[in-house]
């Protein structure tokens, strides 16, 4: 069995992905909590020690302050040195055996090391202690005669930090904290469980839903649609989806009509060829130059469709061979169209040239260019009506593309049909016959070649009756 992330299901990706981060947050959350809890028990801990240890230091300087009472040769709070500390501790000694009550001190009052100095630092008893808790010993002035009453400092003492619960109540509500972090650690666990249970198999829904699409699309059921209501990122993909299915949907029709519209093409000068041959061969007909011309035109038709079906065939699959290079379109359309106007001429049209802007060269195949030019030139002069008008037009004032508009009379189309020009063998009716020797592909290569440079074609109605196409290459190299 393979292992690895790519190898879990949808479904447990998204309940370990849902649910490790919900976890991983629950544990910052109680370790966060925890160490806040931890920080502040310590503080009342040691709160309460400087609470026990305040009575210590209270004894100490009620003792402290009699002493100095008993000495009248200065003020008590002068003479708080050394010698005046061991007169204090010897009284406190002769009361602990001989007047205990005298003391009236806690039953709880034990300390495990106690550390006691003076103002100016030196140690009356104790050794100094690491992470202490500390209070002052004061004693006051009016103790000593002075009516002032104002507290001295003459001491300070030191007890340990507590480690632990001083009391059992203290421990009790530590052991009640405990427990209720770890309640509410499962807790936590058990909802981010069930939320990404939930969440994943939402998630996991709509992903089915987009593959049982996608399954219905690659088996040729371009119907099948997604539900794409939303913002998500599903929802995108899912609108996606539906772009490719009624593309595809697209396509395939395209591809039917057009293999119904070749065929039909084909079937035409075939039907010609084989009616006039048995003709021939039934001895209805003589097979003279009149019947061979008209034979000719036939095969030479079939030429044409075919030539230009290899030519959309090449472009379809990038076969299509593109030489670009610095090209001076303006003269290469020039020759063009002057190479046409005798023809147009003997059709009893104009045919004009005019150049708008300041030249500059194009980096184009010109090869392919001129074709698609050709193209365009032929189907204007073969389906507009004499005596009438061509207007070819370079345009180079815009500087990030030149344009190409050529405009011709009537018989001219509807804007519905100008939306179709350009799909393979489409010939509108009222104006385009086959009989006029069109393939139907012209205007399908000249898509063609003009996308691969990047570019665009356009067509409408022209102000002069008939058809306006409009052909723009950027100027950047492609």
């Amino acid at each position: 069995m393979k292992l690895g992330w790519r190898y879990l299901s949808t479904r447990w990706q998204f309940f370990i992905a849902i649910a490790g981060t919900s976890l991983l947050l629950v544990a910052i959350v109680l370790t966060g909590v925890r160490s806040y809890f931890s920080y502040n028990f310590t503080e009342y801990l040691a709160a309460q020690e400087r609470e026990r240890l305040s009575q210590v230091a209270l004894v100490l300087g009620d003792y402290y302050g009699q002493q100095n009472t008993r000495q009248h040769s200065q003020p008590a709070v002068e003479n708080n040195n050394l010698n005046q500390w061991q007169q204090t501790l010897r009284a406190i000694q002769r009361d602990v055996f001989f007047n205990p009550d005298k003391l009236n001190l806690d039953t709880q009052l034990a300390f495990t090391q106690l550390h006691l100095i003076t103002p100016s630092g030196d140690t009356v008893f104790g050794q100094p202690i690491e992470n202490a808790v500390s209070v002052a010993v004061i004693v006051r002035l009016s103790q000593v005669g002075s009516s002032q009453g104002e507290p001295k400092v003459v001491g300070h003492l030191y007890a340990p930090r507590p480690e632990g619960a001083n009391a059992p109540i203290d421990e009790v509500f530590q052991a009640q904290q405990a427990s209720a972090f770890v309640f509410a650690g499962l807790l936590a666990v058990l909802l981010a469980a069930l939320a990404a249970i939930g969440v994943s198999f939402v998630l996991r829904k709509r992903l089915l839903a987009l593959a049982k699409v996608s399954r219905a699309l690659a088996k040729g059921e371009y119907a099948a649609t997604a539900d794409a209501s939303g913002n998500d990122d599903i929802s995108v993909l899912a609108g996606d989806m539906n772009a490719l299915a009624n593309t595809l949907a697209i396509s395939r029709e395209q591809r039917r009509q057009l293999l119904a519209d070749v065929a039909h093409e084909l079937r035409t000068p075939l039907t010609v060829l084989q009616g006039d041959i048995e003709a021939v061969q039934d001895g209805i007909r003589q097979a003279d130059s009149k019947h061979q011309a008209r034979l000719h035109q036939q095969v030479l038709h079939l030429a044409r469709l075919t030539e230009d079906l290899h030519q959309l065939a090449q472009a379809d699959s990038g076969a299509l061979a593109y030489q670009n290079e610095l090209c001076d379109v303006s003269a290469l359309t020039k020759q063009l169209v002057d190479g046409y106007k005798n023809r147009a001429a003997q059709s009893g049209l104009v045919l004009t040239y005019n150049v708008v802007g300041t030249p500059y060269e194009l980096f184009v195949d010109p090869v392919r260019l001129q074709q698609a030019l050709t193209n365009l030139l032929e189907n204007s002069l073969r389906y507009t009506a004499g005596p009438g008008t061509i207007n070819c037009t370079l345009d180079f004032t815009n500087a990030e593309q030149v344009s190409w508009r050529l405009e011709d009379s009537s018989p001219g189309l509807s804007a519905e049909q100008c939306t179709r020009l350009g799909e393979r063998l489409y010939r509108p009716d009222s104006a385009r016959s086959r009989s006029s020797g069109g393939s139907g592909l012209g205007l399908a290569i000249v898509r063609s070649i003009v996308k691969s440079h990047q570019g665009s074609i356009s067509f409408a109605p022209s102000p002069l009756g008939g058809l306006s196409v409009e052909l723009r290459i950027p100027r950047g190299k492609v």
